[in-house]
């Protein structure tokens, strides 16, 4: 990244299916836009939607390919990388637009839960669910160390009891 590069996040809604395409030496590049919609509170109470904008997004390599599988039109995603103006002439017109080169993008969680399915390096093998192999693998005795407590509600840090205390989130 150049010192002078100018950082841009946006959040907004694609207007369309991202297209995927290839380079001629094979890199894969991918190019959709978003609207970004600002919302003013009014007076009285009651939100106004303000005219929306639109970012043209682009993202190479393994976020090119993840974006064309993953997201579609109407999607709400936040886009962070290096705003630029891509400048050409034709017919003997000069000609500029503004293109948001994506160094990440996700999904916002502020209306929608999602969920993330890790992708798998080329050279690595997929991940063990410890989970699903435990009990067939080990004997049970064997499963927890001795003295360490069961599987009850409480017994896993990470699981608060049903009773739990005041301040557990619920």
């Amino acid at each position: 990244m150049a010192v002078n590069d100018m950082i841009l996040t946006a959040v907004g809604n694609l207007t369309a299916d991202p297209e995927l395409r290839y380079t001629p030496n094979g890199q894969p590049v991918c190019q959709f836009s978003i609207a970004v919609n600002p919302r003013e509170r009014t007076p009285d109470g009651t939100w106004k939607d303000g005219d929306p904008s639109y970012v043209r997004v682009q993202c190479w390599r393994s976020l090119a390919e993840h974006v064309a599988v993953s997201l579609r039109k109407g999607v709400r995603v936040i886009v962070t990388g290096r705003w630029r103006e891509e400048r050409w002439e034709k017919d003997g017109q000069k000609h500029s637009t503004w293109l948001l080169t994506a160094d990440a993008i996700g999904p916002d969680l502020t209306f929608a839960p999602v969920e993330i399915k890790a992708a798998n390096r080329r050279d690595q093998a997929p991940p063990e669910d410890p989970w699903a192999s435990a009990s067939r693998t080990r004997p049970a005795a064997q499963a927890r160390p001795a003295g360490a407590p069961g599987p009850e509600a409480g017994a896993h840090p990470a699981v608060p009891s049903r009773t739990g205390s005041a301040d557990a989130p619920r």
